[in-house]
């Protein structure tokens, strides 16, 4: 943490030059490029699902999620993502007032946070978590050049046990329930599969699926047991077991998998999913 200004708390970008260009006329070429990319299609979604892997691997993917969304002018973006390192059961959300990007700063809604804090608590704030996280960072060069008038509410979970994800969904439900027209939601997740090509295809499959059909309960017992939330699912679960998503239907916009770009074929297969519920 520095001090921004004399005053305000900043989270500094802390994998610029690594998961996305660190200069900011290239990032933002590379991002507008990306979205001018995307596939045509709906461009209304209330709450989309974007990869976190670095831009060479997901930029497109990620494009794709967040063009589903363009149309719409949000006031708020909550971020939610998956904390890898996490040793306990908890919500992380960040004492910071401002996020960073080589873009420029992002501002944090404060009073939403707070609200959050209050639902219980597991809800607490502390920068540190999200110091060592990328998934909510890499999201941001989209929002600022579709959204940059946007506040965000970034948001991390520990270990995706059965109580924290219930807890999750609740405050959603209960914090967002006037508001969700103007609020736009955003998973940053990764699906790890196993080193056979046909197996991971066939779990990507079945995931696709579970969000088709909202059953958050499936997508859940399907990496409940692996570790570490298999980058992002438990905030998954808990956005479709939530109230947010009434009345919106789940659509695929882009996919991709880290298969081709393997060391060795007994490495791990990473599917990338971008797509949106409008």
């Amino acid at each position: 943490m520095i001090e921004n200004n004399g005053s305000a708390k900043l989270r500094e970008a802390v994998v610029s030059g690594i998961f996305y260009p660190e200069d900011p006329d290239i990032l933002r070429a590379v991002v507008e490029s990306a979205l001018r990319k995307a596939s045509p299609g709906g461009t209304g979604a209330s709450a989309i699902l974007s990869p976190h892997a670095g831009f060479e691997y997901a930029g497109a993917v990620a494009a794709a999620a967040w063009a589903s969304a363009r149309d719409r002018t949000p006031g708020t973006v909550v971020l939610l993502a998956p904390y890898h390192r996490a040793e306990e059961s908890a919500v992380w959300l960040p004492e910071a007032e401002t996020f960073q990007t080589p873009l420029g700063d992002v501002e944090v809604d404060r009073e939403l946070v707070d609200e959050l804090e209050a639902c219980g608590t597991l809800f607490r704030q502390n920068d540190i978590p999200h110091f060592e996280e990328h998934g909510i960072e890499v999201q941001l060069p989209f929002l600022q050049v579709l959204f940059p008038r946007a506040a965000v509410v970034p948001v991390l979970l520990g270990k995706p046990v059965p109580s924290a994800v219930d807890s999750l969904a609740k405050a959603l439900s209960l914090v967002f329930a006037e508001s969700r027209e103007s609020t736009l939601f955003v998973v940053s997740s990764n699906f790890s599969a196993p080193a056979s090509p046909e197996e991971a295809r066939s779990r990507f499959e079945r995931i696709m699926s579970f969000l088709e059909s909202g059953d958050d309960q499936s997508l859940y017992e399907e990496f409940r047991s692996e570790t570490p939330d298999m980058c992002g699912v438990g905030c998954l679960a808990a956005l479709l077991r939530s109230r947010v998503l009434d009345g919106r239907t789940w659509s695929l916009r882009a996919r991709a998998d880290s298969a081709s770009k393997r060391s060795s074929p007994s490495e791990r297969i990473v599917y990338y999913a971008g797509g949106g519920w409008t």
